[in-house]
C-alpha cells in the first residue's frame, strides 16, 4: 500500500521531508514551501507590491533556483509583481522545457553571458552571483533581487567565514543593501526540500562551472538527521554579522563586507564597479 500524505490524509505521498518527517503529496509540499517562501521573501521589508524582482539561476543551487523561480512567481503574482528569471549562459543550462513551464506562471526571462572565476568557495560563488544579479537588475530596471539561497547554504557560508573568511559573513545574511537590494528567497527552506519540489515539477538544470564544495559535504554529513544544527544558525549569523559590520564596510556593488576600498576584491575581479 502506498503511503498517504500526512497533511491532507487523502493523496498518496511522493516525498518524505527529512527535516520534519512529513510524508507529503506534491500539492501539500507546494503548500508548505509557498508558506515558507512567502515568509523568506517578505521578512525583511525589501519586497513591495508591483515590483520587478530578479531571481538568478545559480550553478551552486540549480534545483533550488528553479524552485524559487516557481514559488516566487506564485507568491508575488498576488501582489502584482513580476519575476524575471536571470540566466547566465556561462554558468548554468536549464533543461528542455523547464523555462517554458515557469513562464506559464507569469515569469519573464533575461539571459546574460558572464563567466564566473573557477575554484571559488561557496560563499565567494554566492557573492559573485549576487554582484552579477544586481548589475543585471540595474540594467533591467528591476527593484530587487531574490537570491535562491536556502537555510543550509546560509549556514555553509557561516562555516566558511568562521574558518578564515570573515568578510564572507555577509553571505550568511538573509538580506543585503546595495543599489538594488537583495533577499535570500529560501532562507526558511532546506535545500533538499527545494530540490525535491523542483524535480517533482519536472524542472532540470546543469551547472557549467565548478565550485569548491568540500565544506558543503562536511556540513551535509554533520547535519543529517539534525535539522536543529542548520535552522539554529540564523541566531548565530545575526550576532556575528553585526560584529563584522563594525569592522568592515559594505561593497557598493554587491553589498558584501569588504576591508579594502569601497569595492570588494571579488567585484573588482569580476570587472564590476
Amino acid at each position: 500500500m502506498p503511503a498517504i500524505c500526512t497533511m491532507c490524509r487523502r493523496r498518496p505521498a511522493v516525498y518524505v521531508r527529512t527535516f520534519s518527517g512529513d510524508k507529503l503529496c506534491q500539492a501539500c509540499l507546494r503548500r508548505q514551501l509557498l508558506k515558507q517562501a512567502k515568509r523568506s521573501l517578505g521578512s525583511h521589508g525589501i519586497l513591495k507590491p508591483r515590483q520587478r524582482i530578479v531571481v538568478p539561476l545559480s550553478p551552486l543551487a540549480p534545483l533550488p533556483s528553479l524552485a524559487l523561480a516557481d514559488l516566487a512567481s506564485r507568491v508575488e503574482a498576488r501582489y502584482g509583481s513580476t519575476i524575471i528569471i536571470l540566466i547566465n549562459r556561462d554558468a548554468l543550462e536549464p533543461g528542455p522545457g523547464t523555462l517554458d513551464k515557469i513562464k506559464e506562471l507569469g515569469a519573464e526571462v533575461a539571459v546574460e553571458s558572464r563567466p564566473l572565476p573557477g575554484g571559488l568557495s561557496p560563499p565567494e560563488c554566492m557573492r559573485a552571483e549576487r554582484a552579477l544579479a544586481i548589475t543585471a537588475a540595474k540594467r533591467l530596471g528591476a527593484d530587487a533581487v531574490a537570491m535562491p539561497y536556502t537555510r543550509d547554504l546560509l549556514t555553509l557560508a557561516l562555516l566558511e567565514a568562521m574558518a578564515g573568511q570573515a568578510e564572507m559573513l555577509s553571505e550568511a545574511e538573509e538580506s543585503w543593501p546595495g543599489p538594488v537590494p537583495g533577499v535570500a528567497g529560501l532562507s526558511r527552506v532546506e535545500s533538499e526540500a527545494a530540490a525535491a519540489y523542483a524535480a517533482l515539477q519536472g524542472y532540470d538544470a546543469t551547472p557549467l562551472c565548478r565550485v569548491n564544495t568540500g565544506v558543503a559535504r562536511l556540513l551535509k554529513a554533520a547535519s543529517w538527521g539534525r535539522p536543529e544544527l542548520v535552522y539554529s544558525s540564523s541566531k548565530s549569523i545575526g550576532l556575528l554579522a553585526s560584529e563584522a559590520g563594525s569592522r568592515f564596510r559594505r561593497c557598493r556593488v554587491c553589498g558584501g563586507y569588504t576591508s579594502g576600498g569601497d569595492v570588494c576584491w571579488l567585484c573588482r575581479r569580476l570587472g564590476l564597479g
